[in-house]
């Protein structure tokens, strides 16, 4: 599989941090990884797959809820700037702390989505939760996304 550019696994709740592990290994062409909804991944998958593909622009991570960042991190510092979309809404465990430091390596960022909502907030049902969202938006680049991680911040 090393010419395989985009693997989506939406809800694959089987997707784990092995799995990426051997994503690094077998696939360096990787540009797009989407994984909404996979809660087995964690950081440390996500910094092993990083290890191996370099070339990842788009990353998907939506609704992993053991993600806290650090590996969003790491695939970018390893790609030495190419991630230039990344949807991350309802990662309990991401902290403005950081965001700010993805933002640092992220320097040809477009697009980014990111909820600030955290597992206190339980099942709001829909109401609450159209209550409840402060910060989903689509940034067009890092600056603007700074700001409003700051703006945010309690």
């Amino acid at each position: 599989m090393p010419k395989l550019r985009r693997i989506g696994l939406e809800y694959l709740h089987k997707a784990n941090d092995i799995f990426l592990e051997e994503l690094g290994r077998h696939c360096p062409s990787l540009e797009h990884l989407l994984v909404p909804g996979c809660y087995f991944i964690t950081d440390a998958g996500l910094s092993k797959l990083s290890t191996g593909c370099r070339k990842i622009t788009h990353v998907d991570v939506r609704g992993c809820r053991n993600v806290t960042g650090s590996g969003l991190v790491d695939i970018a510092k390893e790609g030495k700037a190419s991630l230039r979309h990344l949807s991350m809404c309802g990662l309990p465990l991401v902290t403005p702390e950081t965001m700010t430091r993805l933002m640092r390596w992220s320097l040809r960022l477009e697009s980014l989505k990111a909820e600030m909502w955290s597992e206190e907030d339980g099942d709001l049902g829909a109401d609450g939760v159209a209550r409840k969202r402060r910060s989903y938006r689509v940034l067009s680049n890092v600056d603007s996304a700074l700001r409003y991680i700051v703006s945010t911040v309690p």
